[in-house]
């Protein structure tokens, strides 16, 4: 019996020394919101969240579709072309740009 157990106990060790290897090895891509909103009176304020730029709710149009949507956009816009972090694309979004 004391031969199994200590055959049994290598054998956790090998593995558990592979898997902890195996993880500190992978390429692991974070990706983080290039903003921050807080509510403000009248609308909602969206922050970069690399430097203090920012953009409200209140200086984009209606008829141009949802305000939201609109400074959202642009906040990304700018962490794209100021900071280079890549654009975040929700996959329920890519669904639908493939069936269009």
């Amino acid at each position: 019996m004391p031969r199994e157990s200590s055959a049994v106990s290598a054998l956790l060790s090998l593995l558990t020394h592979r898997y902890a290897r195996s993880r500190s090895q992978r390429t692991t891509i974070q990706l983080v919101k290039a903003y921050r909103i807080q509510r403000i009176k009248g609308g909602m304020k969206f922050t970069c969240t690399h430097c203090e730029h920012n953009v409200t709710t209140l200086d984009f149009d209606i008829k141009a579709g949802n305000l939201r949507t609109q400074a959202a956009t642009a906040i990304n816009a700018h962490a794209t072309q100021a900071h280079h972090t890549p654009m975040i694309i929700s996959p329920s979004d890519s669904q639908l740009r493939s069936w269009r």
